[in-house]
């Protein structure tokens, strides 16, 4: 099967597949039961997974503003939606970061992507429904066979899996496993060592730019006509 110097078909939608099921596993809204905002976090925390972000939005107007469990679905929210900024200042504000160690995920995921995400370009493809941040605008030229991919990559998700893939699709390029780790969460030292390229969590696939490595990796097939 002839490859060209970008990200397999098959990769695609292997990582699509994954971040379809890394949104919709269970999160746990962090708060001891005395928490009045409890109930209303845990619907608002259910909405996000399943990237009904209007439903969580309406459900946390209406919920407690002094509940803990309430500010951490907000901050959850807001790097969902990819307001990086707005998901710092939110966990900032509650002191979720020492509150729990789902806080502090939070807390450090939020950081790392208003870093990594500073003065990026986005592109999007309204009538596909994606939507990509580039972190090198070197990697802009790949906008439309990503744009491709996605859309033949949901097709093969909904015929081979049964399932439909809301959109936006959101994926972000970065030029460095430094900034895979730090809009992801996953340990820099097992992206070094794992050969990761790509990582499904916060509603979006972060990929590692292909130019970040001297020869390129096959990230996208040749016969995605059939």
């Amino acid at each position: 099967m002839a490859r060209g110097p970008f990200l397999s078909r098959a990769i695609f939608v292997v990582v699509l597949g994954a971040a379809l099921l890394a949104v919709c596993a269970p999160t746990a809204a962090v708060a001891d039961g005395s928490d009045p905002g409890l109930g209303a976090a845990n619907k608002a925390e259910d909405a996000i997974v399943a990237l009904d972000y209007d439903k969580a939005h309406d459900i946390l107007a209406k919920a407690d503003p002094n509940s803990p469990a309430v500010a951490l679905a907000k901050a959850r929210l807001a790097l969902y939606e990819e307001d990086c900024d707005s998901a710092v200042a939110m966990s900032r504000g509650k002191d979720l970061s020492t509150g729990s160690i789902d806080g502090q995920i939070v807390g450090d995921v939020s950081r790392g992507c208003a870093r990594v995400t500073a003065a990026t370009v986005v592109e999007k493809d309204d009538a596909q429904g994606v939507q990509i941040r580039f972190q090198d605008e070197d990697d802009r030229a790949l906008f439309p066979l990503m744009v491709e991919t996605v859309a033949k990559a949901r097709v093969s998700l909904t015929r081979d899996l049964g399932v439909d893939w809301k959109r936006p699709t959101r994926i972000t390029v970065v030029r460095d496993l430094l900034s895979l780790s730090a809009m992801t969460g996953l340990p820099y030292q097992s992206a070094q060592t794992t050969g990761t390229v790509a990582v499904a969590k916060w509603g979006r696939v972060t990929i590692l730019s292909p130019r970040a490595s001297h020869h390129g990796y096959p990230w996208r097939d040749t016969s995605l006509t059939r």
